[in-house]
This record gives structure tokens, C-alpha cells and sequence, in this order.
């Protein structure tokens, strides 16, 4: 488990070598997950917003809804209110 906030922050640097604010701001959204899972509630909400209030920018509706259904699955997983 420990290796797994290794890959994300790999995939946030790719993204940005590469100039894909997609895929970087898709895994800010799965570091989050990480981090709620860890217990850092505060930090992995930041993170949450700022990947979905990206996907609200560009209006891609689907990756957006997708995000927010996750992010409440994720809560409830981890008895988070």
C-alpha cells in the first residue's frame, strides 16, 4: 500500500511532463481517495475539489458526475461524513 502514493505522484508528474490536465487532475482525484483512505480528510478534499471543479471547467459532465459518485462511494467506504 505504501507504494501506491508513489505511482499516483509518478502519474501527476507524467501528466504534467506531458501537458495533460486530464490525466493530471484524474489522479489528483485518485491521490485524494488515497489520502481520505489514509485519514487526511482536509487534504484529500482539496485535492477533490481541484479535480473536479476542473472537470466542471472544461464541462465534461460525465467525468464530473463520475468523480462525485466516487467521491461519495469513497466516504461512505471509509465512514467518512
Amino acid at each position: 500500500m505504501d507504494q501506491t502514493i508513489k505511482y499516483i505522484d509518478t502519474r501527476i508528474q507524467l501528466a504534467t511532463d506531458i501537458d495533460n490536465l486530464s490525466l493530471k487532475d484524474l489522479a489528483y482525484h485518485r491521490k485524494a481517495e488515497y489520502l481520505l483512505y489514509k485519514g487526511e480528510v482536509e487534504h484529500a478534499l482539496n485535492l477533490h475539489n481541484k479535480a473536479l471543479s476542473f472537470f466542471e471547467l472544461i464541462e465534461d459532465e460525465n467525468m464530473y458526475n463520475d468523480l462525485k459518485s466516487d467521491w461519495v462511494k469513497c466516504k461512505e467506504q471509509f465512514d467518512i461524513k
